[in-house]
């Protein structure tokens, strides 16, 4: 597929989500967060979910935190060894820091108040709308296939990316459901605000490519091995 076509298909995703949020944030807004479909998803999961301290309380958590908090954590140290710190890593944590800061104003200019606290798993002291977590899932899941479509052409490492990314994509938002800190249009919401955001990286990364900026690494570990055998 060449550029065109993969801008083009970027920009048409990246509208789909943002006429979600816009749709969602305008239905809430109106209805002044009573959304009955979000009241009967939360009663579902509370339902369902057992005691806390559970199987579903800790599966949950593991979803919840390392798929969508420590993952970044992992990417960005394997990242500097892998990219050498070029317009990959570079651009994943303009992502990152995207999806935190505008996440973060989103959050203060809606003020959705959590669920019931004595019915939430986990502590969580910022407002609902839009779900953090969603949000950095809805980036790292759709922009880290991108670079591996964009970098890697063997399948046994593609299909096991696409799989798993496929899979987060959808457990983080559920993870959160479980855990009873979010409403359903909240995690909707996340995850269609984390693509937007993966749509503008998608856009920088050929910007990028463009007018060869950080397209090579800024780190050349071999040059550096190099100069220390000739010191030897």
């Amino acid at each position: 597929m060449n550029k065109k076509k993969e801008l083009i298909i970027t920009a048409i995703i990246s509208f789909i989500a943002l006429a979600i949020f816009v749709t969602l944030a305008a239905i809430l807004e109106k209805n002044n967060f009573n959304i009955v479909l979000d009241f009967n998803i939360r009663d579902f999961f509370y339902s369902i979910r057992g005691e806390k301290n559970g199987f579903l309380y800790y599966l949950a958590k593991i979803i919840s935190e390392l798929a969508a908090t420590y993952i970044i954590i992992f990417y960005f140290v394997f990242g500097i060894f892998y990219t050498k710190i070029d317009k990959r890593l570079i651009i994943f944590v303009i992502g990152i820091l995207m999806a935190k800061v505008f996440n973060d104003a989103l959050k203060e200019t809606f003020n959705r108040a959590r669920p019931l606290e004595e019915n939430m798993w986990a502590i969580e002291n910022e407002t609902s709308f839009p779900s953090g977590h969603s949000t950095l899932a809805g980036f790292l899941y759709t922009f880290i296939p991108f670079i591996v479509l964009k970098n890697h052409k063997r399948k046994s490492i593609i299909i096991p990316v696409l799989a798993v990314s496929g899979s987060l994509l959808i457990l983080v938002p559920i993870s959160r459901l479980v855990l009873g800190v979010h409403y359903f249009t909240d995690v909707c919401a996340g995850l269609a605000f984390g693509i937007i955001v993966t749509g503008i990286c998608i856009l920088l990364y050929y910007i990028f490519e463009k007018y060869d900026f950080l397209n090579k690494p800024l780190l050349n570990f071999k040059k550096v091995e190099n100069e220390e055998d000739k010191d030897i």
